[in-house]
């Protein structure tokens, strides 16, 4: 009977991994080929953008997105800080504007990730757990702010006090995805001392290829202990989200919509929360696609419209972080010269 090698493995792990990106890219496709067939993505998205004003709010929307991840810079040099790494803060906002960068132009969300930790662990090596740890548990921060924002919008959707009414399976569905997402904040917090993390010990200890999960999950479960910190990294991601539901808002004003802001950006908060599921390359389509139908369950036109600007805008401002990407290049060339 043949057994398979490790090389095999590999080999087996690394096709089903291509298979998987090429279906998700099919469906991106897909989806856009959908939008615009149906109408809900109009030929001309910028159409409706009239004189000097509407490209003003346009660009001082791309401002406020690049001005969202200088504040979500802070959140992780924060986060190094109370961890008792000594990385400067300017090497923070290098790294996650080039992630910014990668997370646009490379064919996956975690593609900016990957490149934001390497030169984050450059130099580094007896620190690397630790600084790999602190970089998830900053991406929970900022999807937890992410999804309280959403859940408070759903409560003010709920009683009108936001004047907008909205039900349905759509509705729940992304209000159990708040909760999911919370629920993950507060089980890293409970599953972080005392019995749950020496069960989890003993768990993991029999399946020795799980150790390098084992010691992420205790890197994080220790951040969760710092409640200050973790208090602290929330209200740092409300501020980003806050930038970035702003910058959809104005966006939208320049589109010609009429609506009020509170309602604007509790909607978009639901349409963000939703990209966060891994369907398509760099949520592509799949935000368009959920941000019409979600603006449709108001009346609203033009939502596929105005999250493909949206999308444009923010391209445009992860440009910034081609300039840090090559900054870096030209530091190695120095170096290895």
């Amino acid at each position: 009977m043949y057994e398979q090698t490790p090389a095999d493995k590999s080999k087996a792990r690394s096709g089903g991994r291509r298979l998987y990106q090429v279906l998700k890219l099919l469906l991106a496709l897909g989806l856009i080929g959908y939008l615009f067939y149906s109408g809900r993505i109009s030929a001309n998205p910028f159409g409706p953008v009239r004189g000097g004003s509407g490209l003003g709010l346009i660009a001082l929307a791309g401002v406020l997105v690049l001005t969202a991840y200088f504040i979500s810079s802070f959140r992780l040099f924060f986060l190094f800080r109370g961890r008792g790494l000594e990385i400067p803060w300017g090497l923070c906002l290098s790294s996650t504007l080039t992630g910014f960068f990668f997370n646009n132009f490379l064919p996956t969300s975690m593609g900016g990730d990957t490149v934001k930790a390497l030169y984050l662990t450059r130099g580094r090596r007896g620190e690397r757990a630790v600084i790999v740890g602190t970089m998830v548990f900053d991406r929970v921060l900022g999807l937890t702010g992410l999804a309280g924002l959403a859940l408070l919008a759903q409560l003010g959707f709920r009683t009108g006090v936001l004047g907008l009414s909205w039900e349905g399976r759509t509705a729940w569905g992304l209000t159990g995805l708040a909760l999911a997402v919370i629920l993950g904040l507060v089980f890293l917090r409970l599953a972080g001392s005392g019995a749950p993390r020496r069960l989890a010990g003993r768990f993991m200890e029999r399946f020795p290829r799980a150790a390098p999960l084992h010691r992420l999950l205790s890197q994080m479960a220790d951040h969760g202990q710092d409640l200050g910190s973790t208090l602290a990294g929330l209200g740092i991601s409300l501020v980003h989200h806050l930038c970035s539901g702003t910058a959809l808002y104005l966006i939208h004003l320049a589109l010609g919509g009429r609506e009020g802001p509170l309602a604007v950006m509790g909607l978009a908060y639901q349409v963000v929360l939703a990209g966060i599921l891994p369907l398509t390359p760099g949520s592509l389509g799949w935000t368009e696609y959920v941000g019409s139908l979600v603006w449709a369950t108001q009346a609203m036109a033009g939502g596929g419209d105005i999250w493909v600007v949206f999308r444009v805008v923010t391209v445009a401002a992860s440009l910034a972080g081609a300039i840090t990407y090559f900054r870096f290049k030209t530091k190695d060339r120095i170096h290895e010269g």
